[in-house]
């Protein structure tokens, strides 16, 4: 989720790693800057209850925003806790080496502490997939 996503050794990623330090700072600086100056107005002209409003949304919304693919996972992998990871990881749904290769991009081992997340990549049938379709297919049935 940060710069450990990118390799040195390929001039691509390594440009990249330096975007993400620059976005990275920039959001920093501008926090910084928000704080300083535009909350601490809204404290000293309205309510400090005001000011600390504005920066708990904010904070939430950043929160939402970092955890969202990640709490997409832990569902996926909650609803499929009944589904056994296979032994060969390759029966996960992943790109080919090809794919890889072709974006320029390397494959990432899977770790052994976060092993329960792979369940959500088992290849089952999608039962997200499945649950929304029923739940359109019922809701065509009700109208009808």
């Amino acid at each position: 989720m940060g710069a450990d996503q990118f390799v040195d050794m390929h001039p691509k990623e390594k440009d990249q790693k330096n975007s993400f330090f620059n976005w990275w700072m920039f959001s920093v600086f501008t926090g910084s800057f928000i704080a300083n100056t535009m909350v601490m107005w809204v404290q000293e002209n309205f309510s400090w209850g005001m000011g600390y409003a504005i920066q708990t949304i904010g904070l939430t919304f950043a929160l939402c925003l970092f955890l969202g693919k990640i709490f997409k996972v832990l569902v996926v992998s909650i609803r499929k806790s009944s589904v056994r990871i296979p032994s060969n990881l390759k029966e996960l749904h992943e790109l080919s080496l090809e794919e890889y290769t072709k974006m320029e991009k390397y494959m990432m081992d899977n770790k052994r502490l976060l092993r329960f997340l792979d369940k959500a990549a088992v290849k089952t049938g999608d039962i997200i997939v499945k649950a929304m379709h029923s739940d359109s297919s019922q809701r065509d049935q009700a109208t009808t």
